[in-house]
């Protein structure tokens, strides 16, 4: 009896179509976007857009404003109007992060809708693919010796034969179109991850920004309290500030004098060597490392130990170069220590270290590594600052060391960043 021989084929079904197949359960439950409520989420991602740039523009008007009044001489009233200014711009900060949340969810669900859309043809192309297998394999039962032997009518046979072929075409190009609904999917499911990730950023965001605002709730609270709505409470407390401003750049500068570090210049980089990215988006240097105009009016040294940027309430802030955090602290833990406030220390593979300071919230914690770009904190007014900013010190490692303020008067249980007056370094010489 003649051995029967069926037709086989070699048919490659890529994993990223298996997968996407195992997948198919992944939104299980949701019906699939109809084409009024697929138009609907389009249009509110839409309006979205344009409620966030009409947020943007109040903000940039609201930090234009700031900007101005923190350059107008210090009273009671100007101090309460500015942190009202600054109420006013976390409040739409606020609102920008909410829009920016709606935004994000309405996006979301179209681009589930469209996921679900496609699992759908996914399982139909699949079940195409697997009848026409079928109608292969009943079609390839007999060989073509047989079919043509057993035969009576030879172009009825090759009708048949021709028929197969346009059969194994059909597969051919199903299995095209499974792989490329598979790749729609995972692009699909790539951008609902990402989607997804930038959501809970606008959450966090706003959680950040929430603190910020009763921050300033509480200093205005606290403004009014002290002074009881009296301008000549206000000047007593302001030249009480100084003074104990002033004291503490004495007693810092005293003990980094007692230092006395001698610095390898061999550990350091040479200035001039670009090693750090902008710690801020916008950057706006209010006051320069060293010998400055205003320094000599500004610090009881004469010189400034950093390089201050203008930067709102609650602006984020960049780690400037890949590192680990040394420590964080806050000198305002100990009343009446007019210092750094909340800072960070970060130490860098190249023989240095920055310290950012009055700071509104911390986001690292000690031993923490960080990249290049990451957000570490957001900039605030804490410590003594005569308005809100960004305070960046590099010190050579080798130098700087963390430590009790024992020696102050006012600081005495404040844990701060010390070092030698020549381990202080210029951060411009490294931008």
């Amino acid at each position: 009896m003649a051995r029967k021989k069926s037709f086989t084929f070699s048919i490659s079904i890529p994993i990223s179509i298996t997968l996407a197949a195992l997948a198919l359960a992944w939104s299980s439950g949701t019906a699939v976007l109809s084409q009024s409520r697929y138009e609907e989420l389009q249009q509110r991602v839409t309006d979205r857009s344009s409620q966030i740039e009409e947020i943007e523009k109040e903000i940039e008007k609201l930090s234009g404003e700031l900007t101005k009044t923190s350059q107008e001489s210090k009273t009671l009233k100007n101090a309460l109007y500015t942190v009202d200014l600054s109420r006013k711009k976390i409040g739409a900060n606020i609102l920008l992060a909410e829009a920016r949340v709606g935004e994000s969810e309405s996006s979301i669900q179209t681009i589930a809708g469209e996921i679900i859309e496609t699992q759908e043809k996914i399982k139909r192309e699949r079940e195409q693919v697997a009848g026409l297998l079928r109608l292969m394999d009943d079609a390839g039962s007999q060989s073509f010796i047989e079919l043509f032997v057993l035969s009576d009518n030879i172009s009825a046979v090759l009708r048949e034969l021709g028929e197969i072929e346009s059969v194994h075409a059909r597969i051919q190009n199903e299995i095209l179109t499974l792989r490329t609904a598979s790749d729609h999917l995972a692009a699909k499911k790539d951008e609902h991850e990402r989607e997804r990730r930038k959501l809970l950023g606008y959450r966090e965001d706003l959680v950040d920004q929430k603190v910020v605002l009763d921050n300033e709730r509480k200093e205005k609270d606290t403004l009014l309290s002290a002074t009881q709505n009296k301008e000549s409470e206000f000047k007593k407390m302001l030249a009480d500030a100084n003074a104990r401003k002033a004291q503490m750049e004495k007693e810092l500068e005293e003990f980094a004098a007692e230092l006395k570090q001698k610095i390898d210049p061999g550990s350091i980089p040479s200035p001039g060597t670009k090693l750090f990215s902008p710690p801020l988006d916008k950057i706006r240097i209010t006051q320069r490392f060293g010998r400055t105009v205003d320094s000599a009016r500004l610090y009881a040294s004469g010189t400034h130990n950093g390089l201050d940027y203008g930067a709102d309430r609650g602006t984020k802030l960049y780690a400037v170069a890949d590192g680990v955090v040394t420590a964080v602290g806050n000198t305002d833990d100990v009343p009446g220590c007019y210092s750094y406030g909340k800072w960070i220390l970060l130490k860098h593979p190249y023989g240095l270290s920055t310290m950012y300071a009055h700071l509104d919230i911390i986001k690292v914690a000690a031993g923490q590594e960080v990249k290049r770009g990451e957000t570490i904190g957001l900039s605030g007014k804490t410590g003594y600052a005569t308005g809100p900013h960004l305070h960046l010190t590099v010190f050579a490692t080798q130098g700087v060391q963390i430590r009790k303020y024992d020696h102050s008067k006012f600081c005495k249980a404040a844990t701060i960043p010390i070092a030698p007056i020549n381990a202080y370094l210029d951060p411009e010489a490294y931008m």
